[in-house]
Formats: structure tokens, C-alpha cells, sequence
């Protein structure tokens, strides 16, 4: 089981971010659709990386620290975390993931990449509550219903 996480970690982030990204800009520029050129919003998206970067290895670093794991699947944290941004949200890892897709369609401006975001999105939204979360209750029990109770999901 462990080697089909790590499989999966390995292919699945870097073809959210970079293949399935390029791909889409390849078939825009292939299709000769909009491609949004504006250079504050390019400003903008090149901000908004550094943003949703910052999130995602801040958290990641939260689950190192705190929770004695890892973001990836085959290392998950054994310890529930719940400070810092996970007082506010309780996916907050997720929504820096977000912000560096949005980020992306601002900088290269593919409108192939406005569905993309929303399709990612859609997924999590199906994701969480129907697979992460009632792993997350199975393995932190009575800790996480409270968390859940105290924290929404998304903002």
C-alpha cells in the first residue's frame, strides 16, 4: 500500500502543477484560444505564487513539526495539528495549492487554465469530506470531530 501512496505522490503534485498546466498551455496556443496577456496581472500571479508556496511549506512544515509526519500520504502526521493557520481552516495546505493554479493562469494568462482550476477545485471539495476526512476522524478519533466542529472546512 505504501508503495502505491508514494507512487502516487510522486506523479500526482508535479502533474497538478507543471505537466497538466503546460499541457493545457500547449493545447491553447495549439487551439489559438485567449490567452489573457496583461502585465499587472502577470504581477499579480508571480505575488500569488510566492503566496501559495509560502502556505504550502509553512503547513507542510506544520505537519513536519508539529504533527511528526508528513504532508505525503505514506508519512501522514501522527499527531493531529491544529494550531497556527489550521485555527482558521482546516485545509489550508490545499487552499495555497489553489492560489498557486490561479497564480498560474495570471502569469501565462491560458484560458485553458480557468476550467483546470475549477475541475482541481471540484475535486477537492468532493475529496475532503468524502475520503480525507473520515480517514482523518478514524485515526484521531474524538480529537478531530471536535477540531471539526471548531474549524470550517475551507474559510
Amino acid at each position: 500500500m505504501k508503495s502505491k501512496k508514494l507512487v502516487f505522490s510522486l506523479f500526482f503534485w508535479p502533474f497538478l502543477f507543471v505537466v497538466g498546466p503546460m499541457f493545457l498551455g500547449v493545447i491553447n496556443i495549439w487551439l489559438d484560444l485567449f490567452i489573457l496577456s496583461n502585465q499587472i496581472l502577470q504581477v499579480i500571479g508571480f505575488l500569488l505564487v510566492f503566496v501559495g508556496v509560502y502556505i504550502v511549506l509553512f503547513t507542510s512544515g506544520l505537519f513536519i513539526a508539529i504533527g511528526k509526519g508528513s504532508p505525503a500520504p505514506m508519512a501522514p502526521p501522527t499527531k493531529l495539528v491544529i494550531g497556527s493557520w489550521y485555527k482558521k481552516t482546516r485545509n489550508p495546505m490545499y487552499l495555497g495549492y489553489f492560489l498557486i493554479l490561479l497564480a498560474e493562469f495570471l502569469v501565462f494568462g491560458y484560458i485553458l487554465l480557468i476550467p483546470f482550476l475549477f475541475c482541481v477545485i471540484l475535486f477537492f471539495i468532493w475529496y475532503v469530506p468524502n475520503i480525507e476526512e473520515p480517514k482523518l476522524e478514524e485515526r484521531f478519533g474524538q480529537d478531530y470531530s471536535d477540531y471539526k466542529k471548531n474549524t470550517p472546512r475551507w474559510l
